[in-house]
């Protein structure tokens, strides 16, 4: 995968289009980059979207209050990592470390309703629910238990000084983190259909390049329809072979 700046990647496609190579991306007055450049941005922020690729996805790690709100999943993303936008948590990466016990989820609305007007639970086998931004956790973890999970981000952009991350090109030296040479296809078709060109076969290539893509991005594993249905989170051993099984 080939990741590039900003300026490298409309200094790529423009003279495909027939534009002249410009000198600067983001500080162009030229109408035509500047349309260029913001169909760069479109089309990097709807690849982002597209999947969940694995050069977007975060791990954090943050310590559990003994109530149901853990806090808002943005504020316990920044304390770990600043302020970095989030598309969604991944299924099944939720746990408590400290436990070693997964957190399943989410429930739904009438799941934890359901559970929560019940007697009071108590115990190690949380799970989870997002309402309005926000984590729950029920039954309640101890206070101080660490709890991780992975979560996309839809900052496809890291400045060129590696500081901050962000969803749109604003500086020629911004690195796009996303296979660039997708960027550059998604916005040649654009431009093309912007204008009113014929872009079928521009938006062909695109489409086969990146099906091709998502396909080699991350290792793949088997497919469980139940989820967290069978095992709901409950805790595990690791036993070393022996021939206890002859």
């Amino acid at each position: 995968m080939a990741t590039k700046t900003a300026l490298a990647i409309v200094r790529s496609v423009a003279p495909r289009l027939g534009i002249a190579t410009p000198n600067t991306a983001t500080g162009s007055t030229d109408v035509q980059i500047q349309q260029l450049l913001a169909l760069v941005n479109e089309e990097g922020q709807e690849l982002a979207a597209r999947h969940d690729w694995q050069e977007l996805i975060y791990p954090v790690t943050f310590s559990a209050v003994a109530v149901q709100a853990q806090g808002y999943i943005t504020s316990l993303i920044a304390d770990n990592l600043g302020a970095l936008s989030y598309r969604k948590i991944l299924n099944d990466t939720l746990w408590n470390l400290t436990k070693r016990v997964r957190i399943c989820g989410p429930l739904t609305a009438p799941q934890f309703n359901l559970a929560t007007a019940a007697a009071t639970a108590t115990g190690p086998w949380s799970e989870y629910r997002i309402r309005s931004g926000v984590l729950l956790l029920y039954p309640v973890p101890d206070a101080g238990d660490q709890i991780r999970f992975e979560f996309v981000t839809d900052s496809w952009i890291i400045s060129g000084a590696g500081d901050s991350r962000k969803a749109a090109f604003t500086a020629d030296d911004d690195i796009c983190q996303l296979d660039a040479r997708l960027v550059e296809l998604g916005t040649i078709w654009r431009w093309k259909a912007a204008k009113g060109l014929d872009y079928a076969q521009n938006y062909q290539n695109y489409e086969n390049a990146v099906l091709d893509a998502m396909t080699g991005n991350k290792t793949g594993g088997p497919v469980s329809m139940d989820s967290c249905n069978e095992e709901r989170g409950k805790p595990f051993a690791v036993i070393g072979r022996s021939d206890w099984l002859q």
